[in-house]
């Protein structure tokens, strides 16, 4: 299930109805692949060696990302049997997709064209990888991941109120 088999979901045609030929509202809105690429680099930089790669993805609806296993690479539930057995072993390397559609991917692609080296884009990256983490069972580091989402919490309350004082 968290494998990386998208020639599989290329397969499935999405179906359309009478007037659905015209691209919607958000495709025309979509930014261009070439940033989200170049945003995709500079994820893969921000992560270095905890991902293997980070691209844009074919699936993803709601969610903002998604950590799969690269293809011939071990699952996420053998990777925790393999932690229960010898406790060292880290989890396997995985690939980080990312929504071009999601809002919180859109805002990070508006705030790397700003500033490829923003702090901001560097904390939401790094958090958004240790939530996806959080949910395939690894959270390696809690502590880490605590202070990030308080630190996160204090600059989105500031941020709050710059935007709600008259």
């Amino acid at each position: 299930a968290d494998q990386a088999d998208l020639e599989s979901l290329k397969k499935i045609e999405p179906e359309k109805q009478d007037g659905q030929g015209d691209r919607t509202e958000s495709e025309k809105d979509a930014p261009d692949s070439l940033e989200l690429e170049k945003l995709c680099t500079r994820l893969k930089n921000i992560l270095g060696t905890q991902v293997e790669e980070v691209r844009i993805s074919q699936r993803l609806t709601e969610s903002p990302a998604v950590l799969v296993t690269a293809e011939g690479g071990i699952s996420a539930q053998m990777s925790r049997i393999m932690q229960v057995v010898n406790k060292d072993a880290p989890p396997s390397k995985k690939i980080m997709e990312i929504n071009a559609k999601h809002p919180l991917i859109r805002n990070m692609l508006k705030t790397f064209q700003r500033n490829p080296k923003d702090s901001y884009l560097e904390k939401t990256t790094d958090i958004l990888f240790q939530v996806l983490m959080l949910q395939d069972g690894f959270l390696l580091d809690p502590h880490k991941m605590v202070d990030q989402v308080q630190s996160l919490l204090s600059d989105a309350s500031n941020w709050y109120l710059k935007e709600t004082t008259i």
